[in-house]
């Protein structure tokens, strides 16, 4: 057991925070998009269909991983291939490729959650453990509260492609966060 301390689970749950709300912005921007793009309720629901249910189809996979692979390394790779899918979102505007890149993106993104949470005994120790798993679900809850509004005013201000980018730009925050 690695036990880093509480400093190692705060900067996770903040960099969880913005990199979930950034992808609850990002996935709100998608939706606002292609139903913009093509007034389809049928494709608005493709895009939640093909954007949501990849992580759940290979979640035995993800575990897998997580339990078998180096932890920290599967979530830097995540983030970081998944920042590479929110830029090429940034730069396209028809409907059926935003989705497959928002499938993408959701598939590189699988074994994230898996590899997080099977990471926090080791970085938070037994005494913390309840507080640092409390902590990270708090941090994930703002991120997904603050995402969706943040991606409903990215998108009605500037266009779904700033958003892409944003979420671009956040999704290292987690990375960066486990670097040291």
């Amino acid at each position: 057991m690695i036990n880093r301390g509480r400093g190692d689970i705060r900067r996770l749950a903040a960099a969880s925070a913005i990199s979930g709300a950034g992808d609850w912005a990002a996935s709100t921007a998608l939706a606002l998009a292609v139903y913009a793009k093509t007034g389809s309720a049928v494709w608005l629901s493709v895009s939640f269909l093909l954007t949501q249910v990849p992580s759940a189809l290979v979640a035995p996979l993800s575990g897998i991983m997580a339990d078998r692979l180096d932890r920290r390394r599967i979530m830097i790779a995540c983030d970081l291939l998944g920042a590479v899918t929110y830029a090429g979102m940034a730069v396209t505007s028809a409907p059926l490729p935003l989705i497959t890149l928002g499938s993408l993106a959701a598939l590189l993104h699988s074994p994230f959650g898996p590899s997080s949470r099977a990471a926090v005994p080791n970085l938070a120790g037994a005494a913390d453990l309840s507080w640092a798993n409390g902590t990270l679900n708090a941090a994930n809850n703002v991120g997904q509260l603050a995402g969706p509004a943040l991606g409903g005013v990215l998108y009605a201000t500037v266009g779904a492609g700033p958003a892409f980018w944003v979420n671009a730009a956040f999704t290292p925050a987690k990375a960066l966060s486990l670097g040291g």
